[in-house]
């Protein structure tokens, strides 16, 4: 015997209460699951984007000090401040005029090397060395150090 709803159509099956309700809590469990790892991979790509701009910065100032002449990079470099804004683009009057567009300091130190067991102390007129200390970071403000081999090719 068919069953007839009230209004003389055959009652046609749905989903019950339950099934809907377990449906629901497992698309939530999976959203909640989903959501809980935005945060993280946030961070990874803040992080990948730092380390990204201070190797433009870096690779940048490596160029600057190998096209300097031999015998101007004490001059130009030693103990000179360079400033950069998030992009690692250079700011030629920065801080004063724009603090807030700073996010990278960078700091160079000129040396001259010495060699291990050599008797010559220091090698002035054929190598020098370029400290260079980087620090900024939006996301999370750090200190690194680099350091450039600068020869004396004739220039």
């Amino acid at each position: 015997m068919r069953r007839r709803s009230s209004f003389g159509r055959r009652a046609s099956r749905a989903f019950s209460l339950i099934e809907v309700l377990l449906s629901v809590g497992v698309i939530a469990f999976a959203m909640i699951t989903s959501l809980g790892i935005i945060p993280v991979g946030l961070s990874t790509l803040r992080q990948a984007m730092d380390n990204t701009v201070e190797s433009q910065i870096v690779q940048g100032l490596g160029a600057k000090i190998l096209l300097t002449p031999y015998s101007q990079l004490s001059t130009n470099f030693s103990g000179a401040v360079f400033y950069y804004d998030e992009q690692g683009s250079f700011l030629t009057n920065a801080p004063a005029t724009r603090p807030l567009s700073t996010r990278y300091c960078a700091t160079a130190t000129v040396t001259s090397p010495s060699f291990p067991g050599s008797t010559n102390t220091v090698v002035t007129n054929s190598l020098s060395t370029i400290q260079v200390e980087l620090i900024g970071g939006p996301s999370a403000p750090s200190t690194n150090f680099y350091s450039f081999q600068a020869p004396n090719s004739g220039n």
